[in-house]
């Protein structure tokens, strides 16, 4: 376990590593760093799949478990113990990157989610676990998607970036790049503009200028179900239920057993709250997009569910 706190997870592990905020990226670098220097990767595997490995070994030259130790507070001696164990547990190794790592958005050549996984890459694992099976590899068809309700835009974005439209987002992880490049290149757009499941005034890192392109958008609105640096500077904020008092649209999970999941309500909203889904059908209603008002999650489930068996 590496985090910049103990938690329960740190409770229950053989080795916590209690680094400096920030640093991860670097205890990545090290490790990298000790499996080259130390012989301790799959020369055969990296090879045939690392495509200019003499690149990776010039660049993380600098970054020694000494070096190490100065910017994580981790003794040279536990970051190599370390190694020496990932080398020895192959291949039962899984390096998980964690969740929205500080340094997850920085301008870099690497950065912390792709560092995490070159030590399992570095070691020939990658590939070798449980096949990431779809639904349709089991003969099974996938969830019904919203997005097809609409035929596919044909002209181009009306900021003029790209051919992608604005969107509900699906929730964390979608791709920001689009918005990014709209917010920093067109300072107006032509229509409303609503971040879901994302803050984009700190996936940006551009604070300042964020903050000045979000300001003279047409109209800026925020469904979330807390404070934040986006909700502060929205126009209009339409509060999201927490997560024990909604319903949500059904998701598909796939992995060696691909499956459906979905969240049922715990308890009725203490508060003016509604689920995503109450509030896109809400929305739709009143912009007469009839395919996209549904009156109840159930009704969301049927259409979602219906010819998958």
């Amino acid at each position: 376990m590496i985090d910049i706190r103990a938690n329960i997870s740190s409770t229950k592990a053989h080795n916590f590593f209690l680094i400096r905020p920030k640093t991860d990226y670097a205890f990545n670098l090290a490790v990298i760093h000790a499996l080259l220097n130390q012989d301790l990767y799959d020369r055969a595997f990296a090879d045939l799949w690392i495509s200019d490995l003499k690149a990776l070994q010039q660049f993380v030259k600098p970054y020694t478990p000494e070096w190490a130790e100065k910017e994580t507070g981790i003794e040279k001696e536990r970051l190599l113990a370390f190694v020496r164990e990932l080398a020895e547990a192959k291949p039962a190794v899984v390096w998980h990157p964690g969740w929205m790592t500080a340094d997850t958005w920085i301008p870099s050549i690497l950065s912390v989610p792709s560092t995490s996984s070159m030590p399992c890459s570095l070691r020939g694992l990658q590939g070798r676990d449980a096949p990431d099976q779809h639904p349709s590899d089991v003969g099974r068809k996938g969830l019904k998607k919203f997005v097809d309700l609409y035929p596919k835009p044909q002209e181009k974005r009306a900021d003029g970036v790209g051919w992608r439209y604005p969107h509900f987002d699906s929730g964390p992880g979608s791709s920001t790049s689009d918005s990014k490049r709209s917010t920093l290149k067109t300072p107006i757009l032509s229509r409303p503009t609503s971040p879901t499941g994302t803050t984009l005034s700190w996936a940006f890192r551009i604070l300042s200028l964020s903050r000045r392109s979000f300001r003279s958008w047409i109209c800026w609105f925020s469904v979330t179900f807390s404070w934040s640096d986006t909700a502060w500077l929205s126009d209009v904020v339409l509060p999201l239920s927490p997560y024990l008092e909604r319903e949500s649209i059904l998701a598909s999970k796939n992995g060696l057993k691909p499956y459906f999941f979905v969240r049922h309500r715990a308890a009725e909203p203490r508060f003016d709250t509604r689920s995503d889904w109450e509030i896109i059908s809400g929305l739709s209603k009143r912009l007469g997009l009839d395919a996209l008002a549904f009156n109840s999650a159930e009704e969301v489930w049927s259409f979602q569910l219906e010819g998958t068996g």
